[in-house]
């Protein structure tokens, strides 16, 4: 299946969740986790952080069909991840531990790059 479809899927179900749910079409965008979480049951921080992760791996997946002929498609996608992360957080819909766990995960994914690069260049060679 490609990505793109799975991207329109979630975020299909995200536009379900939002209009479904509550049955109300007025409803605010920091109320959507709420009425996701009662619709399956969940709290509502636990719901913004399944909805954040649907928004998230989404656009990611976007992003990356776009890039796939790019040398390196993750520098995009970690880029776009932790942009949409900050704007969950910035909603309201995640709490900004999420965000600096991402962070931390990114950094250590990169960490063996960052450290070849400035060993080969201060070794003199």
């Amino acid at each position: 299946m490609k990505t793109k479809w799975i991207a329109i899927a979630l975020l299909s179900m995200i536009a379900f969740v939002g209009f479904g749910a509550s049955g109300a079409m007025a409803m605010g965008v920091k109320d959507v986790p709420e009425a996701f979480g009662n619709l399956l049951g969940l709290d509502s921080s636990t719901a913004g952080i399944i909805l954040a992760a649907m928004v998230t791996i989404s656009v990611a997946l976007a992003v990356g069909q776009a890039f796939n002929k790019s040398a390196n498609p993750l520098i995009p996608q970690v880029i776009v991840i932790l942009a949409t992360l900050g704007a969950m957080t910035a909603i309201g819909w995640v709490g900004i531990w999420l965000m600096f766990i991402a962070i931390i995960a990114f950094a250590s994914l990169f960490t063996k790059k960052i450290v070849d690069t400035y060993n080969s260049s201060g070794s003199g060679d």
